[in-house]
This record gives structure tokens, C-alpha cells and sequence, in this order.
């Protein structure tokens, strides 16, 4: 992850910290996205902060901002607006600039979607989901430290809370509920991701 992190730095400081700020530079940035889009990893809560920061940190070098530290009117949204004003100047609906956490989320998102829409015999459903059902695998064996983060629970948690009353709370004591909830929204392809 760190090694994605450096590359995508140095990418940024040779093709874009040397031109001048034009549309077609923030247009074609982000290496590192494609990389999180289509390597699906699965990020912890600290390390989508620690990559979120390193997105702002890059749009304040390419727009050239002061950090928030030296000047409080340079806030996060303020970065996002501006990065926005120059890479979607027409405001067209999904070309915004977003952190990467949410891109991230996003892919998520589908990725399970599209696993729980495939049929049985599928081995990407036979390897993340239970035989027949639509809930994830618990495991029984359970290892010795702390317990990792399981992706498809996390995923499941946050499609439940974004499309229906479910909180990280209620999801945690009654999971099956909310995810028999919104079920028949993503079969029908109706559910937001």
C-alpha cells in the first residue's frame, strides 16, 4: 500500500507540480485510483484517513494551497471545491473529485452486489457467501489475536447503513436483519452504491 503511496507521489511531483494548474492536469491525475479501484483492497478506517490525507496533501502542492495549520480558510471542502472548479468546470454529475476512500467504498460496494446477484455455483459467491443464503461465512476456528476486519461484513454494514435506518450500532447486534432489508434492492439493481 505504502509502495502505491510513493509511486503515485513522485508521479505527482513529475507530471503535474512542474506544469502550470490547466483542466487536463487534474483530468488525467490520480494513478493511484486505478490501482484501488481495480486492486480491491480493503482498508481500515485508518488507513483510508491516511490516504485521504495524502489526496489533499497532493491537490494543495497541484493547486497551491496552504495546509489548514497555516491558514484555516484552506479547509478540506475548500481543497475538493476548487479541485472541482478546475477539473469539472461544467459540473457535470459524477466527474467531481472525491476522496479515495469513497471511490473506494464504491467499488466495494458492487463488487458484493455483483456476488450476491451471481448464482450459486458461482466460486467468487462460494468463497465469500454461505452455501444458499446470502450471508457471509462465520468462522468457527476462531484465530488467536485480535479479530481482523472482515470485508464483506464491513461492506454489507455499509450498504445497509447508507440505504436504510440501519446504524454501525444496530447493524453490529441484528445483521441478518438489515441484510434480508436490502436484498430485494440489490437483486432488482436498485440499490445505491
Amino acid at each position: 500500500m505504502y509502495l502505491y503511496m510513493e509511486k503515485a507521489g513522485s508521479l505527482l511531483e513529475q507530471s503535474q507540480l512542474s506544469h502550470k494548474i490547466q483542466n487536463s492536469s487534474l483530468r488525467r491525475s490520480y494513478p493511484l485510483k486505478t490501482h484501488l479501484q481495480f486492486g480491491k483492497p480493503f482498508l481500515t478506517k485508518s488507513l483510508s484517513t491516511v490516504l485521504n490525507g495524502f489526496q489533499l496533501k497532493g491537490l494543495r502542492k497541484i493547486l497551491k494551497l496552504q495546509t489548514t495549520y497555516v491558514n484555516r480558510a484552506s479547509s478540506n471542502s475548500v481543497v475538493f471545491e476548487r479541485a472541482n472548479q478546475f477539473a469539472n468546470p461544467r459540473q457535470v454529475d459524477g466527474k467531481n473529485i472525491k476522496p479515495f476512500a469513497r471511490y473506494l467504498q464504491h467499488s466495494q460496494n458492487k463488487l458484493l452486489a455483483h456476488i450476491i446477484r451471481a448464482p450459486s455455483n458461482d466460486p467468487l459467491r462460494q468463497c465469500t457467501l454461505e452455501a444458499n443464503t446470502i450471508y457471509p461465512y462465520a468462522f468457527t476456528n476462531r484465530r488467536v489475536g485480535r479479530p481482523r476486519h472482515n470485508w464483506t461484513w464491513k461492506t454489507y454494514e455499509a450498504l445497509a447503513t447508507e440505504n436504510s435506518n440501519a446504524t454501525a450500532y444496530t447493524f453490529k447486534y441484528y445483521p441478518k436483519y438489515y441484510i434480508d432489508q436490502i436484498h430485494p434492492s440489490i437483486v432488482n439493481r436498485t440499490i445505491r452504491t
